[in-house]
């Protein structure tokens, strides 16, 4: 029985009562909630996404440089393509 109903999940610990000669006379049973481990998962999450999308965007620019680079290249040589055969 909970004293209140957990948020999320909670953690069930056993715990043996020992008498004077080293026998197990009990079990004591404790449900606990991991509210710090919560929290750290949360940020954990938001971590990894933030990461993600951080890295996602790097990678955008990354590759459209390189396009625009190579459009201008091809540009470049297309026109002097033209030149030359205009010479000929």
């Amino acid at each position: 029985m909970f004293v209140r109903e957990p948020h999320k999940f909670f953690v069930e610990y056993y715990i043996p009562l020992i008498t004077q000669s080293g026998k197990v006379a009990a079990v004591v049973e404790i449900y606990k909630e991991p509210g710090d481990l919560e929290q750290t998962i949360q940020r954990g999450n938001i971590l990894v996404w933030s990461c993600s999308v951080i890295g996602a965007i790097l990678i955008y620019i990354a590759l459209f440089g390189i396009v625009r680079r190579a459009d201008t290249i091809l540009k470049e040589q297309r026109r002097r393509l033209v030149e030359a055969e205009a010479l000929v």
